[in-house]
């Protein structure tokens, strides 16, 4: 009987297998192989190494990353201006992805377009940096620096941004809150969805789980529907008799199959979806 063992494959070892097989048949590997590789492979490294190969294999990355991220820790997306680097890296529009088992040697590091220069970051969410200035947003993706603009918001009142990207769905989403409204942009689309919604200033935060997408205001949890029209429902959720529910206003965590929501004194509550209260 054969072992499988765990294995590493670093960019200078993807980059001479591409020169001695060339790309035929490499980009045709089917998604059950590619991913019983990236399961194997041996850090963040190795793991851009391999998606930055060809478009078919960051597709594969992309079906099963939910469950990739539980195998590879986070990495770091920051400003090279705001660090003190030996290797000399301090220009304001240069950016560098950080491993954290790796913390002197980036993994990556981005030039931003010039697009940018006039925009703030806002923040990372789901592999995604969202840049705003007034009504224009720019989503970049961390890994590869893919850019790709949004149409204007049609709010000038702009409160709560996020990136999601459904696990379920090929599409992924911004949105943006203003007092009274709640505005989605698929991503490639020429124009914003939107939704009456009193409470949308408040949102604190929006998590995408198990293809559903969940907002929090305070203590309440919302159900944002994308089809077949945008529009938000309350989620009820009925706490056990020993869980004050005012202490459950911290935050909500994806963690594996579970949603967690954070209360006081360190503890999480996981919410149960297949029961109704």
């Amino acid at each position: 009987m054969q072992n499988i063992n765990r294995i590493s494959i670093s960019n200078t070892t993807m980059s001479m297998l591409c020169v001695m097989f060339g790309p035929q048949g490499w980009a045709d590997l089917p998604d059950v192989l590619l991913c019983s590789i990236m399961v194997l492979l041996g850090s963040s490294r190795d793991l851009l190494a391999f998606i930055a190969t060809c478009p078919s294999w960051r597709a594969a990355f992309m079906s099963m990353k939910p469950a990739l991220d539980m195998i590879f820790p986070p990495v770091i997306f920051r400003n090279c201006a705001d660090q003190t680097s030996p290797a000399g890296c301090n220009t304001g529009n240069t950016w560098e992805l950080i491993d954290l088992a790796y913390p002197s040697t980036p993994l990556r590091r981005l030039s931003l377009p010039n697009i940018l220069d006039t925009m703030e970051i806002l923040k990372c969410s789901y592999g995604h940096a969202i840049f705003s200035s007034g009504r224009s947003h720019v989503i970049m993706d961390v890994l590869t620096g893919t850019t790709v603009a949004a149409p204007p918001c049609p709010s000038i009142q702009l409160c709560y941004r996020t990136f999601v990207s459904p696990e379920a769905s090929p599409d992924s989403y911004l949105f943006v809150s203003s007092p009274h409204c709640l505005y989605a942009w698929r991503v490639g689309s020429p124009s914003w969805l939107h939704r009456d919604f009193l409470n949308a200033h408040l949102i604190h935060e929006m998590v995408s789980f198990k293809g559903r997408v969940i907002a929090r205001i305070q203590q309440k949890l919302y159900i944002v529907h994308l089809a077949p029209e945008l529009h938000v429902e309350v989620l009820r959720v009925a706490c056990s008799d020993n869980i004050d529910p005012s202490k459950l206003s911290r935050k909500l965590v994806v963690c594996e199959d579970m949603l967690l929501l954070l209360g006081g004194n360190e503890k999480a509550f996981s919410i149960d979806f297949s029961t109704k209260p």
